[in-house]
């Protein structure tokens, strides 16, 4: 008998990144890390910024996601990941992930040429831009 899978679907707004059956995901959610197998019980919530780990098959793929939803039906045994923005980790050059967070801290340096959006919105992509430093650094350090 077959091991049970998990059939995820990975998107964004404007991409399908994945439409497989899988063995595993572990994804940040706002509720902290969450993994999702066969057969788990139903389930949605929310995406945060953070790693999208996917198991199958002897693959391994992580990425890196931005503010989204999932939702995993126990029936059908589907799990629908909808995200702003996802990229492969292996994708993402980690100078170019530097010289942005320069370029944001340079911005918030001076919060009086901000309006309070804008100051509000660099606070949360640095905080983002960090984490995907940090998984970026995760990731390469166990190749």
């Amino acid at each position: 008998m077959s091991k049970p899978k998990l059939h995820l679907t990975l998107k964004t707004p404007f991409l399908e990144l994945l439409d497989e059956a899988v063995e595993m995901v572990i994804a940040d959610t706002d509720e902290g890390q969450l993994t999702f197998l066969p057969e788990h019980a139903s389930v949605s919530g929310a995406i945060t910024a953070g790693k999208i780990e996917v198991r199958w098959a002897g693959h391994d793929k992580t990425y890196f996601a931005r503010q989204g939803v999932f939702d995993l039906d126990n029936h059908t045994g589907k799990l629908k990941i909808m995200v702003l923005e996802c990229e492969l980790v292996s994708d993402i050059e980690i100078q170019s992930v530097k010289e942005h967070l320069q370029e944001i801290e340079n911005d918030l340096a001076n919060p009086g040429e901000l309006s309070e959006m804008k100051y509000r919105y660099l606070a949360d992509e640095k905080v983002a831009v960090e984490k995907m430093a940090t998984v970026i650094g995760d990731k390469r350090s166990r190749e």
